[in-house]
């Protein structure tokens, strides 16, 4: 599996973050965020956004096998 992380201009980092909940303070770095578990698709679009931890590994690889072959 192929990890990306976040980057970007301080102004961008705080847009995405707020966009799925999560605060970011640049003076310290600290980032704190929600469980939630966020697929985009290979646009770059919100192909599904998971909040809590109610699901197994093998619906969330079925999930993403779906998105890979849309």
């Amino acid at each position: 599996m192929l990890w990306h992380f976040l980057t970007g201009s301080l102004q961008e980092i705080q847009q995405v973050a707020g966009m799925f909940g999560m605060n970011f303070w640049s003076d310290d770095g600290y980032l704190t965020h929600s469980l939630r578990t966020v697929i985009l698709d290979r646009k770059g679009q919100l192909a599904a956004n998971l909040e809590g931890n109610q699901f197994t590994a093998e619906e969330l690889g079925d999930l993403v096998e779906r998105v890979i072959k849309e």
